[in-house]
């Protein structure tokens, strides 16, 4: 998904998934947001993320939005 919010352009890989989300997804929101030129890369998921993960978004700069960013995004309190 590509989006745009007070000029700051995304690159939001969206992942439902019914396990911990793994670096695969990282490397597919770093090369989204080099490919369209964004701003930002992230990934969100209604899970978690895996060590491995979450080690590559840090050296590549990629956000990482778990399930309890999603719902402090959305108001909910649920886990």
């Amino acid at each position: 998904m590509l989006a745009e919010k007070d000029d700051i352009t995304y690159a939001i890989q969206c992942k439902c998934y019914s396990d911990n989300v793994g670096n695969a997804a990282v490397q597919q929101a770093h090369t989204g947001k080099i490919l369209y030129h964004k701003d930002i890369a992230v990934v969100i998921t209604n899970r978690y993320f895996t060590q491995q993960a979450i080690e590559e978004a840090q050296a590549l700069g990629v956000k990482l939005w778990d399930r309890d960013k999603l719902n402090e995004m959305i108001g909910g309190t649920n886990k």
